[in-house]
């Protein structure tokens, strides 16, 4: 799917998102966000609290991931019981929902994570899984390496040390809403402008942001995704590689 002969050269520096990305959470991602919504105890974070959540709401997160970019979207699949089938309807429904009720969902959501990765540690971290060769793929990198996201950075941090995976933590960039001011920091922190700065996300909104302000963007179509994506990207001209082309395109990194 990528070109490798049309790929940049000598970047700087290369930033990536983290859910959807290097780690798939969903079922993580799933517990806090129903958990913290239906005041559960600890406890339920578990098999057992998987599989008390509701089937309704579990489809309807699994059919909205794609179209989630930060905590707060996920607020969506649970004051809706609606089926949302592009991009453009997500991002209505959620533009309408109340501001103070996504920052209270957001604080709720916060606080489970932090207290059941506190309690549940390697419970916690089992809910997170690399994707196939990333793990090698970061350890073989060979270059400082950023990470933008929309996860809280202690947690970021916290499973990539049970991979015994380093990273510096000035280097995550966590809790991220949006991410093109955060490309723009690495961009001046590096003294580099930003066509040397390489940034993979799976979200086709994230990228198509960050190409037009002259990032090297590319869009990873192993994590979150909805069909629609597909024909955005080919629009937008956006390079939309797979798990396999990535230690191609690395190669190019040198």
């Amino acid at each position: 799917m990528i070109s490798v002969e049309r790929a940049r050269v000598r970047p700087v520096t290369v930033a990536l998102d983290f859910d959807g990305l290097i780690c798939d959470g969903t079922y993580e991602n799933m517990l806090i966000t129903w958990n913290s919504h239906s005041g559960k105890d600890l406890d339920a974070f578990g098999d057992r609290g998987v599989g008390e959540i509701p089937t309704a709401f579990a489809e309807r997160f699994r059919a909205s991931r794609g179209f989630a970019r930060h905590l707060g979207h996920f607020i969506v699949p649970l004051v809706t019981e609606e089926p949302i089938l592009t991009q453009r309807e997500f991002d209505a429904y959620y533009e309408g929902i109340d501001p103070g009720g996504v920052d209270a969902f957001v604080a709720a959501a916060n606080d489970y994570r932090e207290r059941a990765r506190a309690r549940w540690t390697a419970r916690w971290l089992g809910y997170h899984a690399l994707y196939h060769g990333m793990h090698d793929f970061l350890r073989g990198l060979g270059r400082p390496l950023h990470i933008v996201t929309a996860k809280d950075q202690e947690s970021v941090l916290a499973i990539l040390d049970g991979e015994q995976i380093t990273v510096e933590a000035e280097r995550v960039f966590g809790s991220l809403r949006s991410k093109v001011g955060t490309l723009a920091e690495i961009a001046k922190r590096e003294s580099t402008d930003p066509a040397h700065v390489i940034f993979l996300d799976d979200s086709i909104g994230n990228v198509v942001a960050a190409r037009r302000a002259g990032y090297d963007a590319h869009w990873a179509t192993w994590g979150y995704n909805a069909p629609e994506h597909f024909e955005i990207a080919h629009a937008e001209g956006v390079p939309a590689i797979t798990l396999e082309d990535l230690p191609r395109l690395a190669a190019t990194w040198s």
